[in-house]
């Protein structure tokens, strides 16, 4: 778990996922250890409907996100219809 990696690693200052469809599972079931974190994540999605469901609990801890859009080249070359990433920061 992320509360264990904490303890036992220390607290990053970025988090990376790219973890196939199990970022909203891991961000949700954690939001309260990020809620009073200053980490930066940075989030691969595959889908509009898991883009927003991480971005509204984001918003409920007070972080912030910046998307940045895969070209269509990208896009092409892996044969996704979507493929964004999500940059996650705590608002200051």
């Amino acid at each position: 778990s992320l509360n264990y990696a904490f303890k036992n690693l220390g607290e990053p200052d970025l988090i990376k996922m790219d973890i196939e469809g199990a970022e909203e599972d891991l961000l949700t079931k954690n939001a309260n250890l990020f809620k009073s974190k200053n980490i930066c994540i940075i989030v691969e999605v595959h889908s509009k409907k898991i883009e927003e469901l991480i971005i509204n609990k984001c918003n409920e801890i007070n972080y912030r996100h910046i998307i940045v859009n895969n070209d269509i080249e990208t896009l092409n070359i892996r044969k996704v219809q979507f493929n964004r990433w999500l940059i996650l920061e705590k608002n200051y």
